[in-house]
């Protein structure tokens, strides 16, 4: 009979912190894709060390807390400086990309590039940084990040991604 109050006591407790939890607030997750027009620094895809943007528009397939955002909303990228081929490493850029929808600001600050790579005319860019949301209950939380560019001379095309992984918290709940 003693065993079993114990028992009782520590489910009781295992509830109590598990529910304690859920009024911390979420991390921000999912996926975001982007598609628009830049110029590079350089004449040769191998060579180019920056990448201007032009006119960046979000495309399909956010999801997550990006699931709201509609196709074709505006976003602002910095100039993105990534050095020569191979290159990788620390490379912070405050705000990356950033833009509103319905009234939420989303950005992103790349930390690190962790792949750089040219294959013919195309340019390929991998990183991690964090990911933002001034949406009330949403915390930061890392994400990846890739570019990859094409066309001729400095005028080029990109598509890039940001994906913002589940925290964890779902195999959690199903764990349980």
């Amino acid at each position: 009979m003693k065993n079993k109050n114990i028992i009782k006591v520590c489910v009781a407790i295992a509830i109590g912190l598990m529910t304690s939890v859920g009024a911390l607030a979420a991390p921000l997750n999912g996926d975001i894709n982007f598609s628009g027009a830049g110029t590079f620094n350089n004449t040769g895809y191998a060579d180019a060390t920056q990448i201007t943007f032009g006119l960046v528009e979000t495309v399909s397939g956010a999801t997550g807390d990006y699931s709201g955002v509609s196709g074709g909303t505006s976003v602002t990228f910095q100039t993105f400086s990534f050095g020569a081929e191979n290159t990788v490493g620390a490379n912070a850029i405050e705000d990356l990309w950033s833009f509103t929808s319905d009234s939420e600001t989303y950005t992103f600050d790349l930390i690190r590039i962790t792949a750089n790579s040219v294959a013919g005319s195309v340019r390929v860019i991998e990183g991690w940084g964090t990911a933002q949301s001034s949406k009330s209950g949403i915390d930061d939380h890392s994400a990846f990040f890739t570019l990859s560019s094409s066309g001729s001379g400095t005028n080029i095309t990109f598509s890039s991604a940001t994906e913002v992984p589940d925290s964890g918290t779902t195999t959690a709940l199903l764990g349980l």
